[in-house]
Order: structure tokens, then C-alpha cells, then sequence
């Protein structure tokens, strides 16, 4: 008969408990006839606990033992690792992708030693992707409320689209999880067809939140609260990639949004700070 260890669990039901986390660390005791499976079984299965997670170095020094006639027990402590937000991931790629150094004129009539093209990073397949959820993951953690979002053409509208698709990707993993449907605002209406202004989504009343890539004066994303409330909708919050704080476009977005909210997923500063810190030779 096989030894009892009451204080292990056969491997199959691990893997099916809830493991009690302290500090990042969970103590996992289980016994296997079969030792040399249990790390793949371990790299296949404790990923469905919903964790990025560290293994012990235990697992390298495992006896070439084809099979035990007993149990055998093991135990040891996983670690779990601390997994990058997506605006974490965001971040760097938008500096090697968007920021540039040398001396520009800007849409603003200004000069700037910078210049940030947010474009090649919302339109980038894998940078669409993380704005989408950056966007979603900013909004969910600020408490907003929405039915769609929208911005001006042309710079917001990767930004519309990816936030858009991430809210359907979140629905399909959380059942009951809201859609943020999206609008596209144009800078003039059409002089032609319907003549809209707006184009997608648009229902009076309903509360949107307003997007654009870079703030600089606030006069594209003006635009965009300006349009959204000619056509009864109603703002919510307003988004930014990236604001350029030296221009002070931050009380002038506030005023026209009438007092919601306005974030940002990084300042300029940031962007520059980690396109320099990536630059070859910086230390």
C-alpha cells in the first residue's frame, strides 16, 4: 500500500486548488509517481491559475527516475513575477516608434526640439493593440462609465478603433462587460451624402468619452468635446497618449469638458525620457 503523506496532494489535484498567495509566494506540496514529468506538468498547468510565476531551481536537479513504485513528495515555493501593465509596454515602444529629437515646427505654429508621431504607434499592429487596452484599463481603474468613444480625425482614429476592439475582447472574457462602441469626428461636415459630421456611432444623451494621441494646445480634442455635444452626447471623460505639458493645453480641454475628467497615458517628458534612456550608448 502506498505511503500516506497527509499533507500532499496527488498532482492531478494541485493543480486544482486555490494556492494561498503571501507576499508573492505560494508553498505547493503535491506527490507523483512520475517526477520527471513534473516540470512540464507544472509549466502547463499553473499558468491556468492566472499568474506569471517563477519556478525553483529544485527543478534542475530532479533524479532521471522513469517512474516510482510510491508517491513521492515534493514541495516548493512558487514566486510569483509582477507582469507589465499594457501602458508599461506601451511605453517603450512609443519611444523607439514616435519620439524623435531635432527641431520641429509644430501644427500649434511653435518650434519644439521633440516630435511625437503617436500614429506610427497606434497604427503599429502590436502598439494598436496595447493603446486599445492602455486606453480601456485607464478608464475601467478611474471609474468611467461609457458608451462609446470618439476623436478627431485623423489622430484619433487607430486610437477609437483599437479601444473599440479591446472592449469586445473584454467582453468575450468577462461575459456582461460593456462595449465601448466608436465615432469618428470629422473636421468639417461632408458637402455631400448625409452631410454628417460624425460618423459611427451617435445617440443623443448617451455619455463618450473623447480621445486624441498628443495634446498640445487642446485644440483638436476641443473640437472633437465641441462636436460630440452639437450631436447631444454626452462627455464623460477625455484621453490623451501623450500631453505635451510645456504648451498648457490641459486648462483649456478641462474648460470645454465642463469639468470631466481628463487623463493621460504618459507626459511628454516620459516618452522622451525612455527614448533616451534606450538610445544606443546611454548608460
Amino acid at each position: 500500500m502506498s505511503p500516506s503523506h497527509p499533507h500532499y496532494l496527488p498532482l492531478h489535484i494541485a493543480f486544482k486548488m486555490r494556492l494561498p498567495w503571501v507576499d508573492n509566494q505560494a508553498v505547493l506540496k503535491l506527490q507523483t509517481r512520475e517526477p520527471q514529468y513534473l516540470e512540464s506538468t507544472v509549466l502547463r498547468e499553473l499558468p491556468h491559475l492566472g499568474n506569471w510565476f517563477k519556478l525553483p531551481q529544485v527543478f534542475r536537479s530532479f533524479p532521471p527516475v522513469p517512474y516510482s513504485l510510491f508517491p513521492v513528495p515534493y514541495s516548493f515555493t512558487i514566486t510569483l513575477m509582477p507582469t507589465a501593465s499594457h501602458a508599461q509596454q506601451l511605453l517603450p515602444l512609443l519611444a523607439r516608434l514616435s519620439f524623435r529629437l531635432g527641431q520641429f515646427k509644430l501644427s500649434s505654429g511653435g518650434t519644439s526640439d521633440y516630435y511625437i508621431d503617436c500614429r506610427i504607434t497606434t497604427l503599429h499592429a502590436e502598439g494598436g493593440r496595447l493603446t486599445g487596452h492602455s486606453v480601456l484599463e485607464l478608464l475601467e481603474e478611474n471609474g468611467i462609465d461609457a458608451e462609446a468613444v470618439g476623436g478627431l480625425t485623423l489622430g484619433a482614429d487607430p486610437i477609437v478603433s483599437n479601444v473599440a476592439t479591446a472592449s469586445a475582447w473584454r467582453a468575450i472574457e468577462h461575459p456582461g462587460a460593456p462595449l465601448l462602441h466608436g465615432f469618428l469626428v470629422r473636421k468639417a461636415e461632408k458637402a455631400h451624402g448625409a452631410g454628417r459630421r460624425i460618423e459611427g456611432f451617435c445617440r443623443e444623451g448617451a455619455r463618450v468619452v473623447i480621445v486624441d494621441d498628443v495634446c498640445t494646445t487642446g485644440a483638436s480634442t476641443i473640437a472633437a468635446i465641441q462636436a460630440a455635444e452639437e450631436a447631444g452626447m454626452r462627455v464623460a471623460a477625455v484621453v490623451c497618449i501623450v500631453e505635451r505639458e510645456e504648451a498648457n493645453g490641459r486648462p483649456a480641454v478641462e474648460g470645454a469638458a465642463h469639468g470631466s475628467p481628463f487623463f493621460r497615458l504618459f507626459t511628454a517628458n516620459e516618452v522622451r525620457a525612455e527614448h533616451v534612456r534606450r538610445a544606443p550608448g546611454a548608460r
